[in-house]
């Protein structure tokens, strides 16, 4: 789930980064679903979904590090 600041309709090819402690992960995504209007605040962020759409080996170990670190 990605929080952003306005609305990308569901099919939006995306490029995210995700910042560790050791390294930048940048992985392809498509945007699959958009938080309904009446279940948004007013001035706030937007929720939206996100299929990563390429994932290699290397991506998924420090992916599933990341998710493991309990900050």
């Amino acid at each position: 789930m990605l929080h952003l600041p306005r609305v990308l309709r569901p099919g939006t090819p995306l490029e995210v980064t995700l910042h560790t402690v050791e390294e930048q992960l940048t992985v392809q995504g498509t945007i699959v679903w958009v938080e309904p209007p009446e279940r948004r605040n007013p001035g706030g962020s937007i929720r939206h979904g996100l299929r990563f759409t390429a994932l290699d080996q290397s991506f998924c170990q420090a992916l599933g590090l990341l998710l493991a670190d309990p900050l």
